[in-house]
């Protein structure tokens, strides 16, 4: 009875974990209210968004991302095609933009709907939106490597060398008018020699500063949204104290429970192996079980299909003749045995099994085997992704100039969409080399192009990869160099501006505008060669003069944008200033959460390193185990549907008491006594 009450406890607590489940699922998928029309949408880049990622209109979320693939475009080139979906009764003009924009700072982006200038009607369910109507999120790559030219063009050693020469004509020094003009012309000349670098510039500035004037709303609430965030934190500056610390106490715990028992999880795999390798061991007698269970089932059916009784025949009565004196004359081909019908149908189970009689479980045992299917669960979990992620892709490599923050299992995106892994980054002589593996149904042509790209503005990286051209990458799968690029990261501009700052005499410059504003040179020559090179740096701006309007315009809008935000912008580094204290006061806390997980992955490499072998086979042990059960899925499915009915025949048979009721309508007379006396017909 016990048993049963267990088995009756363990599908309660079964149904209410599932159903507990179903219910998170539910909730994390967030679902659109109401009924939904689906559209999709073709972008060249759609990098950080997900299946759940919001759709809104105006700012108001009216659906969701649904899924996101990879399609092939022209020239072996890849798009990535979004289906999403939206509330029925929002209706989509025809010439609907779709743009994905930044929710956050952490790299959580969105669909943004918005209609178009003319009135074409509306968009058909399942209709796609082209690219020209789409437009993928900022790229921060392209964001940071506009600073570049700046800083190249930019020599602090001649800027400095014309501040001390206009700082010494003016203290009276014998340095001449020349020598400043020179160093003029040296400077104008060598922004004329950067040409094409200024007007690169001066193009990605514009296109930065445009777009993100273009997305002043989106920067209003960006900057609304983490003032309330970290305004969160701040107000609940003890709470964050009180979980780093808990953190770090949970963290210590795990390790302190994991460390120095890799010895226990070998021989706990060891064991299951042998347990594995026991059960395709008696592979005969369990297909016999298997056949022989439903047949026995289906009896004890029958018998007791008439009533809360089982019903018992004497089928056949045999007279043996022998010539020996004294001995019996007659004698039963069977006689009952003085036990109940519950302990023959046990011994009958026992002996289709093979077994002796079955006694009590030992709770220990028990909650050894439930350890050990723990166990084999949790080393399926950690072993099956590795296997499947194996198969199902393909290793290629990429030479990279410099590995730019690029580590192992960073994400490999091609259009925007995430398609494998970086397994590993190795330093080759003067480049680097990283390997990675992408899904194996994308293919990379022989012009494939790839590139470390900045996912969040807190500098998470991945690896982008372009496909294009005809033919294949190569046997050897490798990207070559002239194919590859790194960004210019955060610390790039910040060490550049450093470096230029730190080089830069600030006060000689401001001494030279003085000297330049009340002294103007004699010599003609050298105005004409100073003037060039002032003509050639407005020239440069000429060419540029459409990029710098719109980038003064752009400007004009960003910072009132920023001006509007001001007290919002107060207080957000007022609350950053409290949450960056709360978490340089924990740093011990932290720097030990750190350790601790590196000593938890360090304990799970050595475990799995050191049991290579045994979980291989063990895997192979379960896979067979499996192959036999599905061999008998036709007996395991006549054992489930005979045994209810066998079940419930001898509950009924057995619930009055602690003995079995038993009909036996022709009593002790054997069915072929009664053929011969003629008391029944239809005898053979």
């Amino acid at each position: 009875m016990s048993v049963r009450n267990s088995a009756i406890k363990l599908a309660i607590f079964g149904v209410l974990g599932i159903l507990s489940a179903v219910l998170v699922v539910n909730t994390l998928r967030v679902p659109v209210e109401g009924q939904t029309v689906t559209y999709k949408a073709l972008f060249t880049d759609a990098q950080g968004v997900t299946p759940g990622s919001d759709v809104t209109i105006a700012g108001v979320r009216v659906g969701r991302v649904d899924s996101i693939d990879i399609v092939d475009g022209d020239a072996g080139s890849a798009t990535a095609l979004v289906d999403f979906e939206v509330q029925r009764d929002q209706e989509l003009p025809a010439d609907t933009t779709v743009a994905i924009r930044y929710g956050d700072l952490l790299g959580v982006r969105y669909l943004d709907l918005a209609a178009g200038p003319s009135d074409e009607g509306t968009l058909e369910e399942g209709d796609t939106i082209p690219l020209d109507r789409t437009s993928p999120a900022l790229d921060l790559t392209s964001l940071f490597n506009g600073f570049k030219p700046l800083f190249d063009a930019i020599d602090p050693k001649q800027v400095n060398a014309l501040a001390t020469e206009v700082v010494a004509v003016f203290d009276g020094r014998k340095t001449s008018m020349e020598t400043l003009l020179r160093r003029v012309a040296d400077v104008t000349g060598n922004l004329a020699n950067h040409d094409q670098l200024i007007g690169d510039l001066i193009r990605n500035l514009e296109v930065v500063v445009g777009t993100a004037a273009a997305r002043g709303p989106e920067l209003s609430h960006l900057v609304d949204s983490l003032t309330q965030f970290t305004g969160m934190l701040a107000e609940n500056n003890e709470v964050l104290m009180d979980t780093l610390d808990q953190s770090a106490a949970v963290s210590r715990s795990a390790l302190q429970i994991v460390d120095g028992r890799v010895p226990e999880l070998s021989r706990t795999v060891e064991q299951l192996h042998s347990l594995t390798g026991a059960m395709l061991g008696a592979n005969p007698e369990f297909d016999h079980l298997m056949v022989a269970m439903p047949e026995f089932f289906s009896s004890v059916d029958r018998s007791g299909s008439y009533g809360s009784w089982l019903n018992i025949y004497l089928c056949t009565f045999i007279v043996n003749v022998d010539g020996r004196e004294g001995a019996p004359r007659t004698r039963p081909a069977f006689e009952v045995l003085p036990m109940s019908v519950t302990e023959n149908v046990r011994d009958v189970w026992d002996s289709l099994a093979g077994n002796q009689r079955v006694r009590p479980v030992n709770p220990l045992i028990v909650g050894i085997a439930g350890i050990l299917a723990a166990t084999l669960a949790l080393a399926l979990v950690l072993v099956i992704p590795r296997v499947s992620f194996a198969v199902r892709t393909d290793g290629y490599t990429a030479e990279l100039a410099n590995a730019a923050g690029l580590t192992d299992s960073d994400y490999v995106y091609v259009a925007g969409v995430p398609a494998g892994r970086v397994t590993g980054v190795d330093l080759a002589g003067d480049h680097v080399v990283v390997h990675f593996r992408l899904d194996g149904e994308r293919h990379l042509g022989s012009t494939t192009s790839a590139g470390v790209k900045l996912s969040t503005i807190l500098g998470k990286r991945y690896l982008d990869v372009a496909p294009s051209g005809p033919g294949d990458l190569g046997d050897d799968g490798v990207i070559p160099l002239r194919h590859t690029s790194v960004p210019y990261s955060l610390d790039d501009i910040g060490s550049s501006a450093i470096e230029t700052a730190d080089e830069l005499d600030l006060g000689g410059l401001q001494k030279m505008l003085a000297v330049v504003t009340e002294t103007l040179p004699q010599d003609a020559n050298l105005n004409r060669e100073a003037l060039a090179g002032v003509s050639a740096a407005s020239t440069i701006l000429a060419k540029n003069a459409d990029q710098v309007t719109q980038l003064l315009d752009s400007s004009r809008t960003l910072t009132d944008v920023l001006v509007g935000q001001q007290g919002q912008l107060t207080t957000l580094l007022g609350n950053a200033d409290v949450v960056m204290n709360t978490l340089a006061t924990r740093r011990a806390a932290i720097r030990q959460m750190v350790d601790d997980l590196q000593g938890l992955v360090a304990q799970a490499s050595q475990f799995l390193g050191e049991n290579t072998a045994e979980l291989d086979s063990l895997l192979v042990n379960a896979r067979q185990v499996t192959d036999r059960l599905q061999a008998n899925l036709a007996n395991l499915d006549a054992l489930l549907t005979t045994g209810a009915p066998a079940a419930r025949a001898l509950v009924n048979a057995t619930g009055t008491g602690d003995w079995a009721d038993v009909s036996a309508p022709s009593a002790v007379i054997a069915d072929n006594l009664l053929c011969v006396v003629g008391l029944i017909t239809g005898c053979s």
